[in-house]
């Protein structure tokens, strides 16, 4: 799993540089860059979301949707941020329950 992890990463930045090589458009490199960062930030601090099970598997599922999002934005040049943007909306909501109900969950016994 982590080989085709790290294969996806490469092919990622592959498609970035022989885009930009064809295209000549480093502005959309630039940003392709900057998108593809951000969703590897967000797949990183996923793993803070980790002991609430249910929003983890949503908020994969939603870096899946970014990561493809991005690719779309590499190859057609349209730009949907709030796919790209979805995966920030779990870790806050991540955050938010943990302020408000702490670590251990909501316990109403």
């Amino acid at each position: 799993m982590k080989a085709l992890l790290i294969v996806l990463i490469f092919a990622t930045l592959a498609f970035i540089f022989f885009v930009y090589q064809k295209e000549r458009d480093i502005r959309k490199a630039l940003a392709a860059l900057v998108l593809f960062a951000m969703v590897g930030g967000f797949g990183v601090l996923g793993m803070i979301v980790r002991p609430m099970v249910i929003v983890f598997w949503v908020h994969t599922a939603l870096v899946i949707a970014s990561w493809l999002s991005l690719l779309w934005y590499i190859f057609k040049g349209k730009y949907f941020l709030a796919i790209h943007l979805s995966p920030l909306a779990t870790l806050l909501f991540y955050l938010l329950s943990t302020f408000l109900f702490g670590s251990g969950g909501l316990d109403l016994a």
